[in-house]
């Protein structure tokens, strides 16, 4: 018996690329039109040639709705990270401050921090290297660039009580003070 992913690699292997399945459906629809706009078919090789139109005018639609899909999924995405932005906790909030007012794209954090990795999963900002100079595991971290645009234009999203207080260790700035 065939193992089912080495299967799915063989067929993903042969499987033509969209833009086959495009020009086997456009070479398709020409032939229906006979010889009048398109190339004109034998009738011994017509059935062959209606069938992988078919197949390939199915395929070009399912490509259509799979890029269709992403977009709308991505765009969804985008629009409910953007309302999460809209609804920070003070402690996230204080978090994009040390980047906004002190106008950084990197600021380090201490590695063990939850809020910061919930940002970083969330892919609002990410770990600028996987190597630190510091004992105190301390990580730069950047802002993603449409983080930084949105709340630039939005500042008043960051309002909080809270004071933004200097990292321990010279001029590394970090939103949260180190004990």
């Amino acid at each position: 018996m065939i193992d089912p992913d080495t299967a799915l690699r063989v067929l993903n292997t042969l499987k033509p690329s969209p833009k086959t399945w495009l020009a086997i459906s456009i070479f398709y629809l020409s032939t229906l039109f006979g010889g009048r706009l398109g190339v004109a078919i034998p009738f011994e090789i017509s059935p062959i040639i209606h069938i992988a139109g078919l197949i390939a005018l199915v395929f070009v639609f399912i490509e259509i709705c799979i890029v269709v899909f992403y977009f709308f999924k991505k765009r969804t995405k985008h629009r409910n990270l953007k309302q999460y932005l809209r609804s920070l906790s003070p402690a996230q909030r204080k978090i994009f401050k040390a980047y906004i007012f002190k106008d950084r794209r990197s600021v380090k954090f201490k590695l063990d921090d939850g809020e910061v990795r919930h940002l970083e999963d969330l892919g609002f900002i990410y770990r600028a290297t996987e190597i630190t100079s510091s004992v105190s595991l301390a990580f730069s971290y950047v802002i993603q660039p449409w983080v930084w645009t949105f709340l630039n234009k939005n500042k008043n999203l960051l309002k909080t009580d809270d004071t933004i207080v200097a990292f321990v260790g010279g001029d590394d700035f970090s939103g949260r003070e180190v004990k």
